[in-house]
């Protein structure tokens, strides 16, 4: 091989990827982010239906409550004893950390002090290599801070294709809140103005007065005001252009593709129109996936900040699944049906206080708890017949 070829030839020790991404392009420099975050996020906040939706999110992730996994006794009790005296803390941060994926799709952990802090997304700015590797990050509100990349925890919900920043679901709701609200004020505009069916008052008389004076009565009385009219008149509605309209059906529209956006059923959120049992089911099976995927990435970026700020591993901070209460009271039912768990098991899912008799202790193979339940049903039966021939005798 030639002398330059063996000097412009790629080493194959080169490290690193070859090709260039185009994240670079946008958040080379950590500039501040084109998107009104904070204008977006009042918008979206005084909208009821994006509320609701968030805090359903907020209550299926947090509610179950959390848990600490680790393999090392020691390790797992320091991480409990630090979350118990950081209790009222730890929920908030979770309730933030959800709220902030909900409304940004990602959210900034902030890991340099004794508990971790969540850093507003429009504050900061993402510093990246020409290939696209995250080099550090930089708040530029309220000053300018530089952070290192195990300073800060990124956490990303839905990384679509490759965009430094990712497009928060605020400004795919931006439409749907402005449409809503335009409806909403026109519907209002409409209902203040023409609530009340205009009528028309036909008068058949040939009596100019008369007439004069009947238009100074209508023309001076209110909504719900009596008339009494002397004569040959006709009184005809116009119609009523609030029923024309149906705006109400253009508004229960546009809010069920905000609910379609966040992926909740509307029987989650009280909401019973056309919902039959087996659709409902099926909802909830769908917003319990959801919930769970957030629920992992919540843990993941939690334990995450945790190990750094208590500088110990081997451990995992994990959520309870959350389920509905039907769901839990079914499931429940058909495990101790099969003799997967225990009586006693059974009620302390359900909440219940345990029984103090043996049976209730281990689980019953699925052929002894039918003949128990058909035993005790025979028994029951015995037991009202007694009573019956009793109450007879005397």
């Amino acid at each position: 091989m030639s002398l330059l070829k063996r000097l412009f030839r790629k080493s194959n020790r080169l490290e690193g990827p070859k090709a260039l991404t185009s994240t670079h392009i946008d958040g080379l420099w950590g500039e501040p982010r084109e998107v009104d975050y904070p204008s977006l996020l009042r918008l979206a906040l005084s909208d009821a239906s994006v509320r609701m939706c968030v805090d359903a999110y907020i209550a299926a992730t947090a509610s179950p409550g959390f848990r600490v996994v680790s393999s090392s006794e020691e390790v797992r009790g320091l991480v409990e004893s630090y979350l118990a005296a950081r209790g009222v803390e730890t929920v908030q941060l979770i309730k933030r950390l959800v709220s902030s994926l909900m409304f940004f799709d990602e959210a900034f952990i902030e890991t340099t002090s004794d508990f971790p802090r969540l850093i507003a997304p429009w504050t900061i700015g993402i510093v990246r290599d020409e290939y696209g590797r995250v080099g550090r990050y930089i708040q530029l509100e309220p000053r300018r801070v530089e952070l290192e990349l195990g300073e800060v925890v990124h956490v990303v919900s839905t990384p679509y294709l490759d965009f430094a920043y990712p497009v928060p679901r605020l400004q795919t709701l931006y439409r749907l809140i402005m449409t809503k609200r335009e409806a909403e004020l026109f519907y209002y505009q409409v209902l203040m103005r023409k609530g009340i069916p205009a009528k028309a008052f036909i008068y058949r008389g040939l009596d100019a007065a008369t007439f004069n004076e009947a238009v100074r009565a209508v023309q001076g009385s209110k909504p719900g005001d009596t008339l009494a009219l002397m004569g040959d008149w006709a009184i005809q509605d116009l119609g009523s252009p609030v029923k024309d309209l149906e705006l109400h059906k253009t508004i229960e529209s546009i809010e069920q593709r905000i609910f379609a956006l966040f992926g909740v059923p509307r029987i989650i959120l009280g909401f019973t129109e056309a919902a039959t049992l087996e659709t409902s089911r099926n909802q909830l099976v769908v917003f319990q996936q959801r919930v769970r995927d957030l629920q992992d990435l919540v843990a993941a970026a939690l334990t995450e900040a945790f190990k750094r700020i208590l500088g110990v591993e081997g451990f995992s901070f994990r959520f309870n699944e959350w389920t509905s209460a039907e769901q839990l009271t079914r499931l429940t039912a058909q495990k101790l049906e099969a003799g997967i768990i225990s009586i006693n098991e059974a009620r302390s899912l359900l909440g219940l206080p345990e029984l103090d008799v043996g049976y209730a202790r281990a689980p019953l193979p699925p052929a002894l708890s039918r003949a128990l339940g058909e035993r005790l049903s025979e028994y029951l039966e015995e037991l009202v017949g007694g009573l019956f021939q009793k109450g007879s005798g005397a």
